[in-house]
């Protein structure tokens, strides 16, 4: 007998659909460290707000005793980034966490040489200031 296996839709970014790369952010804090006053202001005050504008992410809150704060996400290529959030301000914690949300979770690549066309281009590079650039002149006709 022969059976038929179904083969479900794999998510891809395209046309009609936006999935965003990353899935998940834990965030951990110290209830006795200093290093996590402002972690804690953030989890109490903008946490909410961020996790209701991006319900499709999940958000994991973790207590971790004697640890500086982190801020650690997942992406779906298998990825993950760490982020040490010790003496941080709430602005900036927000602004890594939304690095980290809007981030595609690849590896940074630095591209050594720019771009070069193979093939010049036949008349040249135009420019402005060049002796031949004249202004249009507009002919009645008579």
């Amino acid at each position: 007998m022969i059976e038929i296996v179904h083969k479900t839709a794999i998510p891809k970014n395209g046309l009609g659909s936006f999935i965003r790369p990353c899935q998940r952010i834990e965030l951990s804090y110290c209830n006795w460290g200093g290093s996590s006053k402002s972690m804690k202001e953030f989890l109490t005050k903008k946490l909410a707000s961020i996790a209701k504008d991006s319900q499709d992410i999940e958000f994991h809150v973790y207590n971790r005793q004697g640890v500086h704060p982190l801020i650690r996400a997942f992406y779906n290529t298998g990825r993950e980034k760490t982020i040490c959030t010790r003496k941080m301000d709430i602005k900036q914690i927000t602004d890594k966490i939304m690095m980290c949300r809007d981030s595609d979770g690849l590896k940074p690549r630095f591209i050594k040489q720019p771009v070069q066309s193979t093939n010049p281009s036949v008349r040249g590079v135009w420019s402005p200031f060049s002796e031949s650039a004249k202004s249009y002149q507009v002919y009645e006709k008579k």
